[in-house]
């Protein structure tokens, strides 16, 4: 919705507000009028529309100077001695200036009262004598409301006017605009003026300045080192010889204002080339430079990406600075970088809109009261931190409206002022589209019968964008698409009077409500808008409805309309309440009057959260009650609405709205307000996207890693694992997670089981909604297997070493070592993580340092992720074994007999008999060997007989064991 007009109040309220607001440290760069450096020290200065700012580190950083107490400050200038000067519109105060001077040391400005108004160009002739040129700073034109009064002279002590000889503006009762003053040889002044070319001040009289230039509207000068002068017009650059003007344009583009000349140290020379705000043509700004004094002009303006260069200037050091949006500076002959990224200057920042992405889109445009320039459309891909320019293909300088439709492209309404009038609601209108993210730009050419406006563009929620025309052929039009390749001009709302369009609006059902300037005021369609199909609201059945300068919005939480219309009349009566509402039942047929709103108040915007709030700016007839009011459900005639404010100050109003991605809500001011960020969301977090598993995904770990993704990670999250859809069974509720990620801990899920799973974000204002459920099934786990278990004892070390291997750890976490004296009760004595190669086999060694006295007894305890544990055989190790404690374990045996071995230092002779006395197994063991295992699994069950001889002493030992 569109601004119908916004009071800027400098004051400041303290309130207690429910919302507050903080300004974004950075901001659309502020368009930049003149930029000029100090002769005695170097520093630059620059300022915009309101502000004047000074870098002392060639625009590596700036401050802010002291508020110089006039409006629309439009050139700043350094005398030779260093007195800087800044001429404006005029002052805050009455009787109104134009000029003032800067005290350096205290920061301060000095009025020079009495001084002429609608300052343009300032020239001091180092003798104490100030020229003042005066013109239109609004320049959206070159005459109707010119406020040329020429040239005046300040000499120390009094003003007076030096136009003796200076001819009126060509076809026109005023002087003309008095653009640029440059000394030449001999004392004269020479001046460009808009529209009658060059003139020169000689013995006290003006003159036409050479004969021949090819443009008349002359927009600066430059002289050269070897006195030679050049004028930038309208067209081209000129080159004075002799009393002769002659083109020196080659490689420059053609017929495009020429509005700063300069030279560096080297005796380049530069030209910064842009359109004004009644011209038509690319709103982007271009820079070229000349090594042969204009002979030939190449592009010099690599890394520069703004709209029109409005003023330049020459270091010391030989740097050159620009004033465009923004101040740019050079790298290298022809190569810029921004230079004025640490100052947070706003630009008459008009609309902010937010893409799928999260990507900004920020329209920025000047009253046609502001000084010249025009900043056209901006795009931030990180939250407002750095704004890009992306005006390509974009040819008219006043940007109405953008919207980001259902299939992500960007629309833009553009118009053209025109000469004929400076009313910003006429103008030859443009709609522009683009599919690239802003990057280009593509004119729209299929709307028949183009107005004096698109006054406002909007989509339905089924792929049609509308776009509202307004002024041509007695009418208020709208027109929609529905294939992005034509529009339909067909959708007509009766009566066809001429009325402007002020708002439109979509509710669920895809009706469409039109706001109208006429006293018919709002209008509805139910049909998608096809023809004839628009009714008037304006007949209540009980209540009220607006006319008259409608805006219109639709609450997409509740279907619930707000309309005001501007006069507050009902039936040609002026109502005392003018916001008015209508329930999703009477879809706005049946109006009541919000009681608790100010009186003959109206809207500029109103959006509305997700937790049932609705955020309006109101314009009243009552400077007071101007300002930010929320209100909340259930709407009805008694809704209470708080006035809140930006706080703890404000000296500005928002004339529109957006939440973001985040929740947070954006205030968008105008005249350098810039944009501002609620302190707190006013959302609750959007819906998260689960990512992994997959739906339906199987064979998947019973503990995995669950994922999901959020545009703007809120404070938490909240997840739920449920064995059912509906979630009547929650295995797991888990609160306070602040990463997108949650690993599900063992022993929560079971093997072979389908899971669902949902996901919601929290933060300062609550929680959101549950993503869409998704599900997985957990996999059949494999038993972990141990293919071998030994252990042996180092008598000189006093250190039992085990070492084992395992297949089919699919699943494995960790392993235990346990240890007992008795086989009964065992204790853990290390653990050991899984491996993670993702080999077959992997083999574990362990140290046990402190082994007891005697029997140690060994296993593996191996715990899966899901919780399950399985053990590796036991093992008997003794520390203090001799032939007299030979030992055999298990017994009785069914499968595997380990047998425990004494200490020995050449080894020993195993030889198994059975109950008949039959040698079955003979073997050797290494004198290192502390154990040996003997495979039963084949032998039949029965009594069997080890017989084991020390081979260095010949001692025998015999141990009987039972095969079970």
């Amino acid at each position: 919705m569109k601004s119908i007009l916004m009071i800027s109040c400098l004051i400041s309220l303290t309130l207690s507000a429910q919302v507050s607001f903080t300004r974004l440290p950075n901001q659309p760069p502020a368009n930049m009028y003149s930029v000029v450096s100090d002769p005695t020290n170097g520093d630059i200065y620059a300022c915009s529309a309101s502000n004047v700012i000074r870098s002392t580190d060639q625009g590596a950083s700036w401050t802010q100077l002291a508020n110089s107490g006039m409006n629309l400050l439009a050139v700043l200038y350094f005398s030779p001695s260093g007195q800087l000067y800044l001429g404006a519109n005029h002052s805050n105060a009455t009787p109104y200036y134009g000029i003032t001077q800067y005290n350096k040391a205290n920061n301060t400005w000095s009025p020079m009262t009495g001084s002429p108004q609608n300052i343009s160009a300032l020239l001091d002739d180092g003798a104490g004598n100030l020229y003042a040129g005066t013109g239109s700073t609004s320049n959206t034109a070159p005459s109707p409301i010119n406020l040329g009064a020429g040239v005046y002279l300040y000499n120390g002590t009094s003003w007076s006017t030096v136009n003796t000889g200076m001819a009126n503006l060509t076809g026109y009762s005023v002087l003309p605009f008095i653009k640029d003053m440059k000394f030449i040889s001999g004392g004269d002044i020479v001046a460009a003026t808009y529209g009658n070319g060059v003139i020169k001040y000689h013995t006290g009289s003006w003159s036409q300045y050479g004969t021949g230039l090819s443009n008349q509207y002359v927009n600066c000068l430059y002289l050269n080192a070897a006195g030679k002068l050049f004028a930038g017009t309208d067209a081209n650059v000129n080159l004075l010889t002799g009393t002769s003007w002659s083109t020196v344009s080659t490689g420059l583009t053609a017929n495009k204002p020429v509005r700063a000349l300069v030279a560096d140290l080297s005796g380049t020379i530069y030209a910064g080339l842009g359109f004004y705000v009644y011209q038509k043509g690319s709103i982007g700004g271009e820079i070229f430079y000349s090594t042969n004094s204009g002979g030939q002009w190449q592009n010099a303006a690599a890394g520069f990406n703004s709209t029109s260069v409005v003023s330049m200037v020459t270091h010391s050091s030989g740097t050159v600075f620009a004033a465009a949006n923004g101040i740019w500076k050079t790298a290298s002959v022809n190569n810029w970088v921004y230079a004025m990224s640490s100052v947070g200057l706003a630009n008459n920042t008009h609309q902010l809109v937010i893409n799928q992405q999260g990507d900004w889109f920020a329209i920025c445009r000047n009253s046609f009261t502001a000084v010249p320039g025009c900043a056209g459309v901006f795009r931030s891909s990180d939250k407002g931190v750095t704004w890009t320019s992306i005006n390509n293909g974009i040819n008219c300088q006043k940007t109405d409206g953008i919207l980001v439709d259902d299939q992500g492209w960007l629309w833009l309404t553009a118009k053209e002022l025109t000469a004929a009038t400076l009313n910003p609601a006429y103008g030859n209108p443009e709609l522009y589209h683009s599919s690239d993210n802003g990057n280009t730009w593509i004119k729209d050419n299929t709307i028949e019968n183009t107005s004096d406006g698109y006054n406002e563009i909007g989509t339905d929620g089924l792929g049609r964008v509308f776009v509202t025309e307004s002024f041509n052929g007695a009418q208020t039009n709208i027109c929609s698409s529905t294939n992005h390749a034509a529009f339909v001009n067909t959708l007509n709302p009766p009566p066809n009077n001429g009325g402007k369009s002020f708002g439109l609006a979509f509710n669920s059902l895809h009706h469409i409500f039109l706001g109208t300037e006429t006293t018919s005021g709002l209008y509805r369609s139910t049909a998608n808008g096809a023809p004839g199909t628009f009714v008037s609201l304006a007949t209540p059945g009980v209540g009220y409805a607006p006319n008259g300068n409608v805006t219109v919005a639709v609450d997409p939480y509740t279907d619930y309309i707000f309309c005001s219309g501007t006069h507050g009349l009902f039936n040609g009566n002026v109502l005392p309440k003018a916001i008015l509402g209508s329930t999703n039942i009477d879809n706005g047929s049946n109006m009541f009057i919000f009681n608790n709103l100010p009186d003959y108040s109206s809207l500029s915007d109103i959006t509305f959260d997700n937790r049932g709030n609705g955020y309006l700016i109101v314009n009243s007839s009552n400077i007071s009650s101007i300002g930010l009011y929320m209100g909340s459900v259930p709407w009805n005639a008694n809704t209470n609405f708080t006035r809140v404010m930006s706080g703890p100050t404000l000296s500005y109003y928002f004339n529109t709205f957006t939440i973001d991605d985040c929740g947070y809500l954006y205030g968008i001011a105008v005249n350098g307000g810039g944009i501002s960020k609620s302190d707190l969301p006013v959302n609750t977090p959007a819906q998260p996207v689960l990512v992994s598993p997959a739906n339906n995904a199987t064979g998947i770990s019973p503990t995995p890693v669950l994922s999901w993704t959020h545009q703007c990670t809120p404070d938490s999250f909240r997840l739920q694992i449920a064995t059912d859809s509906l979630f009547t069974v929650i295995v797991k509720d888990q609160s306070a997670i602040t990463a997108t990620s949650y690993t599900v801990p063992a022993l929560v899920l079971s093997a072979n089981t389908k899971y669902y799973w949902r996901v919601y974000g929290v933060n300062a204002v609550g929680a959101g909604k549950w993503t869409t459920v998704k599900n997985f099934t957990t996999t059949t786990v494999t038993p972990l297997s141990f293919l071998n278990f030994n252990g042996s004892y180092d008598h000189a070390i006093d250190i039992t070493k085990l070492e084992w291997t395992t297949v089919n750890e699919i699943n494995a976490a960790y392993c235990n070592i346990e240890r007992s004296v008795d086989a009964v009760t065992y204790n853990t004595i290390g653990r050991i993580n899984a491996s993670l190669t993702g080999a077959s086999q992997h083999s574990y060694l362990f140290d046990d340092i402190h082994p007891v006295t005697g029997k140690n007894f060994y296993r593996i305890q191996q715990v899966d992720k899901d919780g399950q544990f399985s053990y590796s055989k036991t093992i008997l190790i003794n520390t203090k074994n001799t032939m007299d404690e030979l030992q055999a374990f298990p017994n009785p045996v069914k499968d595997i007999c380990s047998i425990q071995l004494p200490y020995s230092e050449n080894g020993f002779s195993l030889v198994l008999y059975n109950a008949a006395g039959k040698e079955l197994i003979k073997t050797f063991t290494s004198i290192t060997q502390q154990h040996i295992d003997i495979d039963l699994r084949t032998f039949p069950e029965g009594l069997y007989c080890i017989g084991l001889r020390e081979i260095k002493t010949g001692k025998m030992k015999w141990k009987k064991i039972i095969k079970m």
